[in-house]
Order: structure tokens, then sequence, then C-alpha cells
């Protein structure tokens, strides 16, 4: 059985992974696809071993966009500041995406990395779908685990790209309240990038210049878009609607048997039940202790503004663009698309 969790950005699937990586028999796969080249990660064709190995070193261009420009937000970051900053943190990493996707299983990922990439390299020329449940299934085993459950960030855009690649998967949708969520994703530097590139699409000019370098703050169009122009409040409700919109788009068709939704609030409020309603749906192995270990990870706070931190002019902007997505979730009482209609 091939198991994913899916949701937009800050919704509580980071956590709901942690708490499945109690489970001993389990391997809680997270941010796999999301820190892997977005173009790259769902290409059509065939590849060999070597081709799939030169994919997974790849990074996501717009997560390595924020991450080299940290220094730029720390206080005296540049020389502006009073100290100079290392070429190094102004480029970035360039440990493979891979490998750094591998370091929440082993303190020390570069020989784990390498022989995962040494078996890849031997697989034969086939999709890139096929290659994945190879690795994945490989990585189960080498590390003593039964089963795998993948989850990244924001894979409820590509919810509909895993459906068709794996058509009998199981897929559990993790949500969270729309305006909460919002300011959640608000309050994180890369979703900020998403958002902005979302309603204002990068020139090659500027995207250009944000790869070449060095990084001068100011005049980078990468700090610009996460500093001085940053989508306003309700932008970020309507993004986070676009998200949910996209994944019951692409959920149509599916049972209660291949998709499954979970509250987050449930998730906190109810653990032990929510928790034993997924393992039923994952068809997880029988063990006694998991979900008492996994309730101990409970950490209800995700970083983020409070509504009652907002104007009464965006608190009421941020609750309209959020109601696309809240009535597709249900979380509405009455659904104001059908009394205007009726």
């Amino acid at each position: 059985m091939y198991r994913f969790v899916v949701g937009t950005g800050r919704c509580g699937s980071t956590l709901l992974s942690r708490m499945l990586g109690c489970h001993p028999s389990v391997l809680s796969f997270s941010e796999f696809f999301s820190t892997l080249d977005r173009a790259a990660v769902f290409a059509a064709g065939e590849f060999d071993g070597m081709q799939l190995a030169e994919f997974l070193a790849r990074t996501n261009l717009l997560n390595d966009l924020v991450t080299a420009r940290e220094w730029c937000y720390a206080e005296g970051a540049t020389h502006k500041y009073g100290r100079e900053v290392p070429e190094a943190a102004k480029r970035g990493t360039n440990v493979p995406a891979l490998q750094i996707a591998l370091a929440q299983f082993v303190a020390d990922p570069a020989p784990l990395y390498d022989e995962l990439i040494a078996y890849l390299r031997t697989l034969p020329r086939q999709g890139l779908k096929d290659h994945y449940i190879q690795l994945f299934d490989w990585l189960t085993q080498r590390l003593g685990k039964q089963v795998w459950i993948e989850r990244s960030g924001v894979s409820i855009e590509f919810l509909g790209q895993l459906r068709e690649w794996y058509p009998q998967a199981r897929f559990l949708h993790i949500h969270r309240d729309g305006p909460t969520t919002a300011l959640s994703i608000r309050a994180f530097r890369h979703f900020v990038l998403y958002a902005s590139f979302f309603f204002d699409p990068p020139t090659a000019e500027e995207m250009a210049q944000a790869v070449r370098g060095p990084i001068d703050p100011a005049t980078d169009p990468i700090v610009r878009r996460m500093t001085k122009d940053v989508p306003s409040v309700a932008d970020f409700g309507h993004y986070w609607s676009w998200q949910i919109a996209c994944g019951y788009r692409d959920a149509i068709g599916l049972g209660p048997d291949q998709f499954l939704e979970i509250r987050y609030e449930d998730l906190m409020g109810r653990t032990h039940e929510t928790l034993r309603q997924i393992a039923a749906f994952f068809e997880l192995p029988a063990d006694a202790d998991w979900i008492d270990l996994a309730a101990q990870q409970v950490d209800p706070e995700i970083a983020g503004g409070k509504m009652s931190d907002l104007s009464a002019t965006e608190q009421r902007e941020l609750e309209l663009a959020c109601l696309a997505g809240q009535v597709l979730l249900r979380r509405v009482p009455n659904n104001p698309f059908e009394e205007a209609m009726s």
C-alpha cells in the first residue's frame, strides 16, 4: 500500500508526520518531494539510475532563494551593520536535496545517502514514479521498518500528480482553520515567497538577478518580495483557498477507503481517537504503545499572528478570502454561496 499525507503549508502535517514516526514499524518520510526541484521531481519519461541520482541532488530553487538570504534578516548580518558575512552563508548550502531529507533518520546522513545513491544507480531505465517506490521501499527495509508514509509541505498542490502516478494509494488530508493557517503562512518566509510568486510571477530578468549574486539586500528582488512588497493579509487567505480548491479538484472520485480528512484541531484535542482513526485508515501494523508516545509530541503552537492583531478591515478581508476554502472543508456552519442562490 502506498500512503501519503497531504496538506497546505502550516497545517500541522509536520507534527502529524512526527507522530507517525513514533510507530516502530513506520518510516515517516517528511519533505521528500518538497526538498527536490519541482520541475524535475515529476518529470515525464523514463530515466536510468544515474539520471535519477542527478535529479535527487537538485534542491528546490524557491527554498534555496530563501535559505541563501537568511543572513539578510539577522541583526548585524551585513557589512552595512558592522560585520562581513561569509560568502558560504550568502550562497546557501550545497548539500544534495536527498541528503537533507535523510537527516531526519540519522545524525550523520552522508553515509546513508552514499549507500542509497549507490543502490539507485543500479536501477533500470523506468519512470520516476517507479523509481520513487523502489527508493521508499529500499529505505524502509534498510532502516528496519515495515511501511512508509510520505509527507511534504504544500503537497495538496500536487495531489493530482500523486494520484495519477499511484491511483491505488491512500491519501490523508490534514487541514486547519483557514484564517489561522493563512496568518501562519504569512509568518514563514518560504511561504511568503511562494505566495509572492503566485500573485506576481517573476520576470526572467528578476530570476537571473536572484540567482546570479552577489546578494545585496538593498537591491535584491527576493529580499524585496519578502520585506517591502509582501502580499497582503487577504492575499495569503486567497492563496490558502486556492490550495484547498486544488486539493478538492484532484480528490474528486476518491472514496473513503482512499481519502481521509483530519482536522488539526482534532489531532490536538482528541489525539488518541484521531490517531487510532489514522492507524485504521493506513492499516498500520498493530502496536500497543505508539499512540501514547505520539500523543507526547502534541505541540499546539504553530508560529503566526492572531486575528486580534489585525484591524477590523483586515479581519473581514481575510475571512472573506478564506471563505471558499472554509466552505469546501465544511468549516462554516452555513454555506453562503448556497444561501445566495436559493
